[in-house]
């Protein structure tokens, strides 16, 4: 890992240790010697200030391995000392942080509805909106929505509220993959499906009693009718497939009987 000033490190750099390596030289009297400071400045954690006097070889000089782990996610700081023979020092600082949670996606939404990561959603609404939530300490690389990061926040923070409105969806089932990198090359991703249904569910064969209810009376001296039928929907390329309704509602209108009053909608099961 490159260690430039405000350099994002993670915790993949860690897993095989930490090290620094460079080179230092001096054409005047020689270099005498490579000293290198490194302590943490902000973050939760407790690290202690490691110190080094580096061997040189050929003006290449390498830190020991340092584990971060200890000290966990936070702010460092690494100043690197040169001095040459006649005592000459010349100091460079960089600050870098440790970064070792990926970011982290919550929240999401489709049309205002809540979905979880491989879940799906059903909306009669085609311009479709998704919201949600990502926190990220250190800074968002990249953030994208079906590979288009147009108007998403790459600012670090806590709950980081974001939302999308895409170009109308065709009827059906449509894929949602949200990615998001962070400065310590850390992803997250979550996918979501959205199932546009513009069309009314269908419904056949209703019977009262087993005999038809197509445009006709029917007289029967039963009590309780038996009301029966099916209903179908199927919106185009859904991944499910036949009966797949929310619910089923049936109503009596007393007519002439009126010794029975008019009910309201009451729910079918089955």
């Amino acid at each position: 890992t490159s260690v430039a000033d405000k350099s994002i490190i993670s915790a993949e750099a860690t897993a095989q240790r930490f090290v620094v390596s460079g080179t230092a030289f001096d054409t005047g009297s020689g270099l005498k010697e490579v000293k290198l400071t490194l302590k943490k400045t902000d973050g939760a954690g407790s690290f202690t200030e490691q110190n080094f006097t580096l061997p040189i070889s050929g003006g290449n000089w390498t830190t020991p391995e340092t584990d971060l782990t200890a000290g966990g996610e936070g702010t460092y700081q690494l100043t690197l000392t040169a001095e040459d023979n006649v005592g000459y020092p010349n100091a460079i600082v960089r600050t870098f942080y440790y970064d070792k949670a990926a970011p982290a996606i919550s929240g999401l939404t489709v049309d205002g509805q809540p979905v979880t990561d491989g879940g799906t959603a059903y909306t009669k609404i085609t311009s479709v909106k998704i919201e949600g939530k990502v926190a990220e300490t250190y800074g968002i690389k990249t953030f994208t929505i079906n590979a288009d990061g147009t108007g998403l926040p790459l600012t670090p923070g806590t709950n980081v509220p974001f939302e999308k409105t895409f170009p109308p969806f065709s009827e059906g089932s449509h894929p949602i993959d949200i990615k998001v990198v962070d400065k310590a090359e850390q992803e997250s991703s979550q996918t979501v499906t959205v199932v546009v249904d513009t069309t009314a569910p269908v419904a056949n064969g209703i019977t009262f009693d087993g005999f038809s209810a197509s445009g006709t009376t029917i007289e029967t001296q039963n009590n309780p009718v038996e009301i029966a039928g099916s209903i179908k929907d199927s919106a185009a390329g859904r991944a499910v497939s036949g009966i797949d309704v929310g619910t089923v509602q049936y109503a009596i209108t007393a007519a002439t009987v009126t010794a029975e009053p008019t009910s309201g909608w009451k729910r079918l099961s089955g």
